[in-house]
């Protein structure tokens, strides 16, 4: 079997790199400078949905540090290895982490200041009940934040070209090297589609939110960040479907390293979707 670089395939490595460090946490501050007008004396919720390694939730922990606020912490995730992992790494008392899905996050917190979603959007099917989910656990007033790098618009002409080139440099090495190994794409994958800004804006509307904040920002991706994408189990599942994690791995990051060089870049642009709107 093929041998990766990270054996758990988790996201952590790709949350390492400095632009989305800084693409996150300019959504952080953009969500919560309207705790600064509020009673720094009352307890916020704040929700990290999706949290996963808790990436998200250690940006949003040290903007409420700089304020000098009181809080409630909750990063929620469906996976245990996750949660775990965001328990190491996450040892603040104003943080704990819950078992739980964006489809019934309402039924695990009430009374939410802000809830956070980021960059996972892009996997929910229904993302009409998960707004509506999202209005239940949110008080009058509260905002959501969700970013995403998967949406109708996230491409530059040479992104397109460069992933379609990654995509078939990898099946290329998949079908010499792992002959036996198929892609069978599932339902879930198949009904997957990514919304343009305007109708991630009418969906939030319909769910009774005000857009405050949207803003599609380029990012450049260099291509360590790409390898470490290639070993994110969720991105395997999304572009090999049914491919074993590690041999996915290895020939997505093969696919990187041959696109970049046939195209001579240094970097591939993409657009970055950043959202936030208010509860009305």
């Amino acid at each position: 079997m093929a041998g990766t670089r990270g054996t758990d395939h988790s996201f952590e490595p790709f949350a390492r790199h400095e632009f989305y460090r800084e693409t996150n946490t300019d959504l952080v501050d953009s969500a919560l400078n309207f705790l600064e007008r509020l009673d720094p004396n009352v307890q916020r919720r704040i929700v990290d949905l999706g949290c996963g390694t808790g990436a998200i939730t250690r940006l949003v922990l040290a903007k409420v540090q700089r304020l000098g606020l009181k809080a409630q912490i909750l990063g929620i995730d469906p996976s245990p290895l996750a949660l775990d992992k965001a328990r190491q790494s996450v040892t603040s008392a104003m943080v704990r982490f819950l078992n739980g899905s964006a489809e019934n996050v309402s039924q695990l917190v009430s009374s939410a200041d802000a809830l956070f979603f980021c960059n996972a959007i892009h996997l929910i099917e229904d993302k009409h009940a998960v707004f509506k989910e999202i209005g239940k656990a949110l008080n009058p007033g509260g905002v959501v934040a969700f970013n995403t790098t998967f949406f109708d618009g996230a491409y530059l002409p040479i992104t397109e070209k460069a992933n379609r080139l990654w995509v078939v440099r990898a099946v290329q090495k998949m079908r010499r090297e792992y002959p036996n190994v198929k892609i069978v794409k599932d339902a879930k994958t198949t009904a997957m589609r990514w919304l343009s800004p305007d109708q991630y804006s009418a969906l939030l509307q319909e769910n009774g939110f005000a857009v405050t904040h949207l803003e599609c920002r380029q990012v450049e991706m260099t291509q360590e960040s790409l390898e470490d994408i290639s070993d994110y189990s969720l991105f395997i599942e999304g572009v090999l479907p049914s491919v074993p994690l590690d041999v996915g791995a290895e020939v997505l990051k093969h696919g990187i390293r041959e696109a970049v060089k046939e195209l001579k870049l240094t970097t591939v642009p993409r657009y970055w979707l950043q959202v936030v709107a208010e509860k009305v």
